[in-house]
């Protein structure tokens, strides 16, 4: 990334954090036009379109994004997600999920592959989010974020007893 794009960059980033959202998106954009294969436009760009709650231009950076960011695409994968599960698209979210699961297998991250249980109970395909929690915690038995995931898929299946069992576990 060149300079000249890294201080428009930066504009963009002033924008936002002074929440003037369509012009850090219309800055975006122009960014958008020079260097479409970096992750941190997309970032700034989905991060301004959540704030202004403006699901197409959220869904229409997500999708460039994922064709267009070579490289690293982890912060702008975390972030799509997020957005996605506040505004509440369902079928984005395990799509994002699915993407996150491979970066997470590439770079054994276990709170990437979490995302899938998450965008599963989201679904409320709450059996299939329990047998892939299952295989975490037996891969990760150690992993307070797998184990708390857990205790969350056992409350969403409202079953009390598995989640305080969980819960003891965790606490030992």
């Amino acid at each position: 990334m060149n300079e000249s794009i890294r201080n428009q960059l930066h504009e963009a980033g002033q924008h936002l954090a002074n929440l003037r959202l369509d012009e850090c998106i219309d800055k975006i954009e122009l960014i958008l036009d020079k260097a479409k294969e970096h992750q941190k436009p997309y970032y700034v760009g989905v991060r301004a379109a959540q704030i202004n709650e403006d699901s197409i231009k959220l869904l229409s950076l997500i999708k460039r994004g994922i064709h267009n960011i070579t490289g690293d695409r982890t912060l702008f994968l975390e972030a799509s997600y997020r957005a996605c599960k506040q505004m509440e698209f369902k079928g984005q979210c395990l799509d994002l999920a699915k993407r996150l699961e491979e970066e997470g297998k590439n770079s054994n991250r276990v709170d990437l592959l979490l995302h899938q249980v998450d965008a599963l109970l989201i679904n409320e395909d709450i059996q299939t989010a329990e047998k892939i929690i299952k295989n975490l915690i037996e891969k990760y038995p150690d992993n307070l974020e797998c184990r708390l995931k857990c205790i969350d898929c056992k409350r969403q299946n409202e079953d009390w007893n598995g989640a305080r069992r969980m819960a003891r576990k965790t606490a030992k």
